[in-house]
């Protein structure tokens, strides 16, 4: 058996494609398709109203840019019926193509149109009818009459969901398209382009054309399905003075009369144009430009004419198909820009290599460059304007300008950052700031990019160690000059834009902070070694002159001038800061101690961070951050990796020593903050960026082993036999402050669950998910780290015992790891040191009581729980499923007639009641069965039909086998009774993804004798209707990607 890609072809009922193959000529050539069907659970509901099958539009992603394409546009504008589409899969056979997948719809609206420059067109059909049809081998090798599923929504009940935009954009985006060159033509704006015949259009990279049909639901007449059309979205290229006149269209909202997007295409050494799209009465609506980048444009319009050209026999062009459409007339409208796409769309693409600096007055930075000197090295900036058009405003309000704050990286870690914080923190009005791009010629470098901000304040600042840091300068004048190039190569005077916010009108966005952050974080800065000193607490620095400070991996340090609005007096503009986060390397004692002062709440005196710079060999301090008054607000542990600290604070002192022309250093710049007296705040800590944080760096290897009463694992250690083997874990803190509470109830102590990802399949695994359904206490729970020591055994480094335990979560993902999360009432840390002979000292150790102490465990993330059990590969079986009544693709001997499974998920979470009556809580919830379906096999067809009537089946047998020399042994059985198909996701040149819900399931995991040989296992069954329990509700994003997840083949 070999794998054979399948040959997609459309066929659209009066519409031409550009397929030239025999047979099929006209249909539409596809590069890739998806059709899912979701078995929507009614709660509740009357009758037989539970469990309508729901399908999702066809969404095709068509290759190319045929005619044909215009026909589909109007179709969907229009929202005219097409009586039927095809979609046909051919699979090569002896050098002919032979029809082997067929699916029909009948009664057809084109629901969503994404067209994407340089990429594909992808549309989406609903329909109210469905056949499919897969053809079967017979053992000649010929085709036999497959199986077929027709469907009628209208007659059989069902329902079509929505068209998922940002999906059909995404899906026209994933292929490449025909290699075209783009030409934007802006009435009364001069571009760069000095193509022949398109002299003063700009460059174009790649533009975006989305038309989607909005079907009103329970609208009056005919509103329902009216067109309603994206923005053109174009991405101009380089850096031309047209861009600053598109500039001053966008703030003052001027119209244009018409713009004009034109595709050439090379033919005999001549461009000939296959494409146009010409918009009239157009606005430009967002602005967006990325230094280092290119500008993306996006733009609004009343009236669109779309022409595509195809060709003769001879080659030459013919007059193509045209499609006019005028909203005003035609009834329909525009979607709002999307602001965040846009700026993506402009960073997506890599512009002119210029050197851009920032001049802030009265600070100093690092440029050296002559003519420029005291400006601050940028590596990127991002400069936005968006006009926002508000809907039932009076008189002028419509389309005023609201700008982003401009965004800076700035390089190195120059003394006037000091300087700049302190300016953020305060407030303080800085008269200007100007941004220059130089471009380098002939050995001199030529302003021709300026940006001048005029009454700035620094509305954000955002420091990453080891990385650049971010400023956000907010402003009320600004004025841009972009200067282009004369026939003899030197300067023009340029084109110029000056916008006053206050007389002109207009607004600033506020400061997005995690942009910001993420800015810092996108680029390298400075390799310092940073260290970490914590009063009372001992390190694992041996740095001389820094012994007992903690090696830190990484910091962030950020700062966030809140503007208050309508707050009365000076309450506006106070400064926030965020915790101060590090990433400490390796698995010192020390760390113990941090935890008990995060779970007790204890202050801390001060903390201070250094950065030392190598020089002649020693290290100089350069960088000097130190906390008063300080509280550890967050802990993050993980195991394989590092521990991520956030501390609070009511004091700091920031200090940047820079260097003397002899190359020593100067005293440098500090900057002190009292927040208590100057006034501010420490924003909240965000739990999910301190624990990616702790991810991001790679700890000591040790092995990890987990102990739990009760239930044997697999682990052959000395010592540590029947331990299960560990992957990884989590084990995180977070002391949650609460607002205006009363007494001690601040900041009382919220740890996560204990998260472990098992290593292999232990049969001891069946236990832990007994124990997890069943809500059976585990009396401990032992989490060991071993270090290796030469020749003799290995030395316990790390320990953390759980008391009075509960499985509060279980998930399985085949072919990777089983990740299990403990709830407890009583936690015990040890990590052990190193004498100065190398053996180990007593360490430290913190206990914490959570009934005793108080404080609380937080719910288990169920998504993280399961991407935890996904991250690591498991043991290499075949997975095999046999449902009652369909035949599947599968020729292992015992096995014939299963369906070959790539992958599977199968998880159970223990839902904590709160509040709920009697033995409410606890009861267990598991997730549907999920398994991704290799092949085409035509009993597929089969279950889609299961799936769309809810067909009750008996039971579902998914089996794990090991192959050896001799016959697959079963090492792993999961059978599930009276079973519905809950969930089906197609996705070609992928796999099927399919979902079970069932109400009992059996699981039997088989452990090896010492002969090697299979031994009885363990065996796990629960009835939910017996025992109390629930199925989730199947995520229908999920079982997509899923599918999408595997790539497909036909069997041949």
């Amino acid at each position: 058996m070999a794998n054979a890609q399948l040959t997609y072809l459309l066929k659209i009922d009066g519409i031409a494609g550009d397929s030239t193959i025999k047979g099929f000529e006209g249909y539409f050539t596809v590069d890739e398709f998806t059709f899912n069907e979701l078995t929507r659970l009614a709660n509740g509901g009357a009758g037989g109203s539970s469990g309508k099958a729901q399908f999702d539009p066809l969404m095709v992603d068509i290759a190319g840019l045929p005619p044909g394409l215009v026909t589909l546009l109007k179709d969907a504008a229009t929202g005219k019926h097409i009586p039927s589409v095809e979609l046909v899969g051919l699979k090569p056979d002896k050098g002919t193509l032979e029809k082997v997948y067929d699916l029909t719809l009948n009664n057809v609206t084109l629901a969503g149109y994404a067209a994407d420059g340089k990429h594909d067109t992808a549309l989406a059909f609903d329909y109210s009818k469905v056949t499919e049809t897969i053809t079967g081998q017979n053992p000649d090798g010929s085709p036999n009459t497959g199986q077929t599923f027709s469907f009628d929504l209208a007659h059989g009940g069902g329902a079509i969901a929505s068209v998922n935009h940002d999906a059909l954009a995404a899906f026209a985006h994933s292929h490449n398209g025909p290699a075209l060159t783009y030409l934007l033509k802006v009435d009364g704006v001069t571009g760069d382009s000095t193509i022949k015949g398109y002299e003063g259009y700009f460059t174009v990279d790649e533009f975006t054309f989305n038309e989607l049909t909005k079907l009103a639901n329970g609208g009056a007449g005919g509103s329902s399905g009216k067109a309603q059309f994206d923005p053109l979205m174009v991405d101009i290229a380089g850096l031309s003075p047209g861009l600053v006149t598109l500039l001053k269209d966008a703030a003052t909202g001027k119209h244009i009369p018409s713009v004009e997007l034109v595709g050439l295409k090379p033919d005999k050494g001549a461009l000939d144009k296959v494409y146009d799209l010409t918009l009239n009465n157009v606005t430009l609506a967002g602005y967006a430009a990325d230094g280092k980048h290119d500008t993306a444009l996006a733009f609004d319009y009343s009236k669109l004419t779309e022409t595509i050209t195809g060709q003769k026999p001879d080659g030459s062009p013919d007059t193509g198909q045209t499609f006019t459409f005028d909203l005003a007339r035609g009834g329909g409208s525009l979607a709002p820009v999307n602001h965040d796409t846009l700026a993506a769309f402009a960073h997506s693409h890599v512009g002119p290599a210029l050197t851009y600096l920032l001049k802030v007055d009265g600070v100093t930075g690092d440029s050296t460059i002559k003519g420029y000197e005291g400006y601050f090295t940028v590596d990127e900036f991002t400069f936005n304007e968006l006009t926002r058009l508000a809907n039932g405003g009076a008189g002028g309000s419509a389309g005023k300008a609201q700008f982003d704050p401009l965004m800076v990286d700035i390089a190195g870690l120059s003394p006037g950052l000091v300087t700049l914080l302190k300016d953020a923190a305060t407030g303080k009005h800085i008269p200007s700031v100007e941004l220059v791009g130089l471009k380098p010629d002939k050995g001199t470098l030529e302003k021709v990019y300026d940006l001048t901000l005029n009454n700035v304040t620094l509305a954000g600042y955002a420091a990453d160690s080891g990385h650049d840091t971010a400023l956000a300068f907010d402003y009320t004048k600004l004025t841009e000059t972009i200067q282009g190039q004369k026939p003899d190569g030197s300067l023009d005077t340029g084109q110029t834009f000056s916008f006053d916010l206050t007389h002109n009108g207009g607004s600033l966005a506020p400061v997005n902070h995690d942009t910001l952050a993420a800015f810092a974080h996108s680029h390298i800065g400075p390799a310092l070694t940073y260290l970490l000193k914590v009063d009372g607490v001992t390190g694992d620095s041996k740095v001389a002159g820094y012994e007992g400070y903690f090696t830190v991996d990484e910091f962030t340090f950020n700062e966030l001038t809140k503007l208050a609005n309508g707050g009365a007096g000076g309450s506006a503009g106070k400064a926030q800061f965020d915790p101060l986060m590090v990433d400490i390397a390796g698995l010192s004692p020390g760390l113990v101690t941090l935890l008990k002062d995060a779970a007790t709440g204890k202050h801390i005196p001060s903390v201070e961070l250094v950065g030392l710079k190598p020089d002649k060999g020693a290290l100089e301090k350069v960088y000097d951050l130190t906390l008063n008054n300080v509280a550890l607000a967050g802990y993050a542990a993980d195991g394989g990796h590092d521990t991520a600290l956030a501390f609070d604070f009511t004091k700091l002192t920031e200090t940047i020593t820079g260097q003397k022309p002899d190359g020593s250093l100067d005293t440098g710049q500090t900057f002190t903050f009292d927040l208590a007296h100057n006034g501010g705040s420490i924003a909240p800590v965000n739990h999910d960026t301190l624990a990616a944080f702790a991810h991001s760096h790679v700890e000591p290897a040790l092995t990890y082993l987990l102990k739990i009463d009760g239930a044997t694992g697999d682990s052959k250690v000395h010592g540590y036999e029947g331990y299960f083997t560990v992957d990884e874990f989590t084990f995180n803190e977070l002391t949650k402050l609460a607002n205006g509470g009363a007494g001690a109830v601040a900041g009382k102590a919220q740890f996560d669950p204990l998260t472990v990802d098992i290593a292999g399949l232990s049969p001891g695994l069946v236990t832990l998910l007994k124990d997890a359904a069943t809500g059976k206490q585990i009396p401990s729970v032992e989490l060991v780290g071993l270090k290796p020591s030469g020749d003799g055994p290995p030395q316990k480094v790390y320990d953390l015992t759980l008391n009075h335990v509960t499985l509060a979560g279980y998930a399985a993902d085949s072919g990777h790891d089983t990740a299990l999360a403990f709830d407890f009432s009583k936690l015990t840390e040890t990590i052990t040191g190193q004498k100065p002979d190398g053996s180990p000292d007593t360490g430290q150790t913190f206990t914490f009581d959570l009934a005793h102490n108080g404080g609380s465990i937080a719910p288990v993330n169920h998504d993280a729980l399961a991407a935890f059990a996904h991250s690591h590969v498991g043991p290499a079986l075949t997975y095999l499923l046999k449902v009652d009544g369909v035949t599947g693709d599968s020729m292992i001997k015992g096995y014939q007639g299963d369906f070959t499974v790539d992958e599977f998920a199968f998880n159970e979470l223990t839902r904590l009641s709160n509040g709920g009556a009697g033995g409410s809580s606890s009861k267990a919830q598991f997730d549907p069965l999920m398994v991704d379906i290799a092949g085409s096999s035509p009993g597929l067809v089969t279950l889609l039909k299961d799936a769309a009537t809810g067909k009750h089946i008996q039971s579902v047998e998914l089996v794990g086998l090991k192959l050896g020399e001799g016959t697959p042994q079963k090492v792993y059985d999961l059978t599930l009774n009276n079973v519905t198909l809950a969930g089906y996701a197609a996705d070609s040149g992928h796999d099927t993804a399919l979902a079970f819900d069932y109400a009992k399931v059996t699981e039997t995991i088989k452990g090896q004798k010492p002969d090697g040989s299979l031994d009885a296992g363990q065996t796990f069954s629960f009835d939910l209707v017996h025992h109390g329990g629930s199925i989730a509700p199947v995520n229908h994003d999920a079982l997509a990607a899923f599918a999408h997840a595997h790539d497909g083949f036909f069997m041949v």
